[in-house]
């Protein structure tokens, strides 16, 4: 493996800097945006670019696996020197890619408690970069969300403290980089306590130098001192850092120079937010904003708008003295220094065949499984677990756009939901719930908490809340909540509510969680890992350490063996092709939770039979082997008394 800055990378990047003349230096600092959506003028506008203009990278930013790496050769091709690849892939390829591999956002990983599971991330995310022939990750997100209202981080944040986002964003940049990708810390100084989308406008950093010292600074020192290659800095003004009236800290000497590289002491790559923002344009420009970014000490301007007009204009203020050849050099040299470390001295062509098949592994949804399973979060559990009678007669809503489908596979193992009817355009909704509710013994009420704007309610209308609340003074109500657990302030107070779930992510690993929680099926122990005024403090949670159903598990939750798992299916299919049996169900389970559950065939040999499935109800006939001789020898193995040596 190569090391940062050996004698072979410097020797190579010695050789290039004396080939390349001022402008093409210049040149290495422009990173384009990219898509892969099929726009052939787009497409034709950046290879043009990479040929023509010599730049430093790409961002790609939407489309489709193949296409992205069918454009990546394309452009690696074209370009004399190995372009710099990146993504903006906070919790995965599929934050940008149609069919790439997606994980929870980094507040779910925090409500585990387990900074270990931002480390697993980190690389599982970094072998699918390097799949892509992708090397840089604009991740980990290093702000801390002190302010709830925040319209742009939010759950995208590990947390509302330093040292929490600290232990998780560290854990996340090292699974990265020791898996061959450059992780880059973001949006320094920190976003987290801004009002405003820096997409949208210029926020304005109000905290004093003591606050920012000690809440939104101690991150970003924390990954400079653990090696972080690169930073990226925000389109926030931040005037107690020095910071001009308007002027955005990207395009700020103080905050680049004297802060970053002189304060903090970071000596890798500075790389501007996107200067198509709103926050970054200002009244320049976008040739004078690419400017001002590399005079303020950028080394990478990312997404500049006028490529061919801002390298001209940088290069003439080099050769009229106003930038020095020595600047340019210093950062050309960091930028090829990073290239050899991620690249090598030329890019591996990309294989086309295979994706997207390849970038979404069992070692990916196991990730996610345990994401799940370790950060779901139960805030109120006056009903937990479910009762027979109530499961008997349960009421259900689930206000998703298509509803929740693995939450009601998951509980139809346990009741027969019966859906309340709500029409939330209608009004009235006192009376729609006391009909909705009525001759039920429970209501189950799922929500999903969509974005990061508190402002939009994510997503929520106020009916659904009144709905709830509703159901809630007339039956034992759960709540259980998809998203951002900032939308829990729209239920408060939450103790009018039997139970409350709360699960980060809206993924059918979180559904399924959820509903064999509120089941007694599975145990719960995550925490809120954010303060939600005026209601819940950070850490908050009710350990649900018992079971009383057989839940169900991941394999790989169990430790199940897969290869053992594919026997069993092997076995089974060969017992039907011998006509052994028409049919079957198999199970398999371990400490009360399902691993494995499987049906074969039909329920007679006649033309026409229905398939076995989960319900199928078979005759209790000749099943001494299966019930009595069949469990004791089990038994006996698991004890180490069993003459046999294999089961």
């Amino acid at each position: 493996s190569r090391s940062l800055g050996d004698s072979v990378a410097l020797a190579w990047v010695d050789e290039q800097m004396q080939s390349l003349s001022l402008r093409e230096k210049v040149a290495q600092s422009f990173m384009l945006a990219a898509y892969a959506k099929g726009n052939a003028k787009q497409e034709n506008e950046v290879l043009s670019l990479v040929k023509e203009q010599g730049v430093g990278g790409l961002l790609f930013l939407q489309g489709g696996a193949k296409r992205q790496a069918e454009l990546t050769n394309t452009y690696q091709a074209a370009s004399r020197i190995p372009l710099l690849i990146a993504m903006d892939a906070e919790w995965g390829l599929g934050m940008r890619l149609s069919d790439g591999p997606v994980f929870p956002k980094a507040m779910a990983l925090a409500g585990t408690g387990t900074p270990q599971i931002a480390y697993r991330m980190g690389q599982q995310i970094a072998q699918s970069m390097r799949r892509m022939g992708v090397h840089v990750n604009f991740a980990p997100v290093a702000d801390v969300n002190s302010n709830p209202l925040n319209p742009v981080i939010g759950v995208r944040s590990f947390g509302d403290t330093p040292e929490q986002v600290s232990s998780y964003a560290s854990a996340m940049m090292l699974g990265m980089q020791q898996n061959g990708v450059i992780p880059c810390a973001k949006h320094f100084p920190g976003h987290g306590s801004t009002s405003v989308d820096s997409h949208r406008a210029l926020p304005f950093l109000e905290a004093g130098m003591k606050t920012l010292r000690e809440r939104d600074l101690p991150p970003f020192r924390s990954l400079v001192q653990g090696g972080i290659p690169m930073v990226m800095v925000a389109h926030i003004d931040a005037p107690a850092m020095g910071c001009a009236k308007n002027e955005p800290a990207s395009l700020s000497p103080a905050v680049n120079r004297t802060w970053l590289r002189d304060t903090l002491g970071f000596e890798g790559l500075i790389v501007t937010d996107a200067l198509n923002m709103k926050g970054a344009v200002g009244g320049l420009s976008p040739s004078e904003v690419c400017l001002k970014a590399y005079e303020a000490g950028a080394d990478i301007l990312l997404f500049p708008e006028e490529v061919v007009g801002a390298i001209d204009l940088i290069a003439q203020q080099v050769e009229s003295g106003r930038i020095s050849q020595g600047r340019v050099d210093s950062t050309c040299r960091r930028i090829l220094i990073a290239k050899h470390w991620a690249i090598g001295e030329s890019a591996e062509t990309v294989e086309v065949k295979g994706l997207p098949k390849d970038l979404k592994t069992q070692d990916d949804q196991n990730l996610v499984d345990d994401i799940a399973a370790e950060s779901l979060t139960v805030l109120a559990k006056g009903r937990i677990p479910l009762s027979n009678e109530e499961l008997a007669s349960t009421g259900y809503v689930s206000f998703f756009s298509g509803g929740s489908p693995a939450f009601e596979r998951t509980m139809a193992d346990y009741a027969k939901l019966q859906p309340m009817a709500v029409d939330l355009k209608s009004g009235r909704l006192a009376r729609q719930a006391k009909a909705a509710v009525k001759g039920k013994t429970h209501a189950i009420i799922c929500v999903r908490a969509r974005g990061y704007s508190p402002a939009s309610r994510f997503g929520i209308p106020k009916g659904v809340v009144e709905f709830a609340e509703a159901c809630a003074e007339r039956v034992p109500t759960s709540l259980v909540l998809f998203g951002s657990p900032y939308a829990l302030r729209f239920f408060f107070p939450l103790n009018v509510f039997a139970n409350v779930v709360m699960a980060y992510d809206d993924a059918p690993a979180f559904q399924r969680n959820a509903a064999q929680i509120l089941v007694g099926a599975r145990k719960a122990f995550g925490r809120l890992p954010v303060s939600v005024p005026p209601e819940l403090e950070r850490g908050a949670g009710l350990d649900v350490d018992t079971t009383i159903r057989l839940g169900e598990a991941s394999p790989h939750e169990l430790g199940a063996d897969p290869r053992l798992i594919a026997r069993a299916d092997s076995l089974a299919e060969n017992a039907l092709k011998q006509l052994a049996m028409p049919g079957m169900q198999v199970i398999a389970a371990k400490d009360g939770r399902v691993f494995y559950r499987r049906n074969f065939g039909y329920v007679s040999y006649d033309e026409g039979a229905t398939p076995v499935t989960d319900t199928t109800i078979y005759d209790l006939a000749s099943l001494s082997k299966v019930v009595g001789t069949t469990p004791v020898v089990m038994r006996m193995y698991e004890k180490k008394k069993s003459p046999y040596r294999t089961l």
